[in-house]
Formats: C-alpha cells, structure tokens, sequence
C-alpha cells in the first residue's frame, strides 16, 4: 500500500461530503472488511486502534462513535470493520490530525500488515432518522453487533426510507436494542445496530420486520447481514 492509497481514501471522503446530497453535518464512515495479513499484524492493528479510540474519548468531543470490529466466525479472523460518527467535518479533521491517526498510518504504509490485500476505499454515508443509542450499551461487554448492507431500488426509497424510521422509533423503547444508527449511499444503506444478545437479535432484529415482505415485494434488492465483535473503541462516549 501507499501513500497516495491512503491519501485517495481520505480525499475520496472529503469529496462525498461536499456532495450537496449531504446536508447533514454529522459525519458517518464505514470501512468495509479491512484484510490483515495474519494474526500478528492483526492484533498490532487492534492495539493502534485502541490508542486512538482512548486518547479520541478524552480528547476529541467531536467523535462520537469510534469502533473496530472482528467478525465473529473464526474463518474471517483476520478482517477488520471499522465505524467513525462525528458530529461535523470539523471534528473529523482535527481527528486526522492525531499523533496516534499518524503512527498508524506510518504503521499500514511501512509495514504493509495487509500483506497482497489492497486497502478499502471508505464509505461516507448520510445519517438517516431513526438513528439512536441506548446509555446502557456501554454496559454491556459483549454486544451482538450486526451490520446489514441493503439494496434497493430508487423508486422504492421512499418506502425504504419509511420502514427505517418507523423500525428506529419503535426500537427506541427495547431495552434488548442497545443502539441502531442507519446510514445511506446511493441505492444502498448500510445499517448497524447492537443488541444484547445473540437471542436478541434474532428475537428483534432489523430483517424480522417488514423487510421480509418488501423483499417479497421486489421493493428491494437484498441484504446481507455481517456479525460483528467490538475488539477496540466505543459505541457510546464514556
């Protein structure tokens, strides 16, 4: 990997955002599936992230959600999932500008952990309603984190647009739903909650609603549910 992928990425956000389709100023980013070259290097990934989400807990106000995620079959050990929410494009510069941001950067581009994997391009996404989280996730150690990629087609986002809301309001008042926080691109959200359990999940999840018809209806396209561990970060500022 080098420099100029990195400073692709970043500038590829930067280009989104100033789309005029983002007129929230809150800041959503996903990086999908970054592939580590094995154990050790992922490991050393989780431990820089660790740094950077404890000194962005103390010292960036702005930084609202900073996580990286395992997923939890062992057979994609060495994946990383990585979810940034800010609270403007403000906060995610003077984030950039972190000692620790750097070290890790200087860390992916010197040592290249990611072996023959290229890096993933970073997701921007618009915050939709329905969005929330509950105090009591930072209570809980080991949520069940699910992301759900969705498609759709673009004469149904209004429909789409409508289930969400509706699934975040109700969802507001399940104690087993510690957090959901949808976000949009194009034809496709990107929605990730966290539940209690693993039971929880599959008692209240997001696709055991009326998506299950919408897609009986061709009103959608799919979706793909990825199971997801906290290794390093936060869902809820301390």
């Amino acid at each position: 990997m080098s420099s100029t992928t990195v400073n692709n990425g970043i500038a590829h956000v930067a280009d989104v955002l100033r789309s005029p389709v983002y007129a929230s100023k809150e800041v959503l980013i996903i990086i999908p599936n970054i592939r580590l070259a094995n154990d050790k290097a992922t490991n050393k990934y989780i431990e820089y992230f660790g740094a950077i989400s404890t000194f962005s807990a103390a010292n960036e106000s702005g930084t609202q959600k900073f996580c990286a995620f395992r997923p939890r079959s062992k057979e994609d050990g060495n994946q990383i999932w990585v979810l940034e929410h800010f609270d403007s494009e403000l906060a995610l510069s003077k984030h950039r500008e972190s000692s620790q941001v750097h070290s890790m950067l200087s860390w992916l581009l010197n040592d290249e952990p990611n072996g023959l994997h290229s890096l993933p391009m970073p997701v921007p996404l618009q915050v939709m309603e329905g969005s929330f989280v509950q105090k009591t996730v930072a209570d809980v150690q080991d949520p069940f984190v699910v992301l759900t990629q969705i498609g759709f087609e673009p004469e149904t986002s209004t429909d789409v647009k409508e289930i969400i809301g509706n699934f975040g309001a109700a969802a507001r008042n399940q104690a087993e739903l510690l957090m959901f926080l949808p976000g949009r691109t194009g034809n496709k959200i990107w929605a990730i909650a966290a539940y209690r359990s693993e039971q929880s999940y599959e008692d209240n999840g997001l696709v055991q609603t009326r998506f299950k018809e919408a897609t009986k209806e061709q009103s959608l396209l799919g979706w793909k549910d990825i199971f997801l561990e906290i290794k390093a970060g936060y869902l809820q500022r301390p």
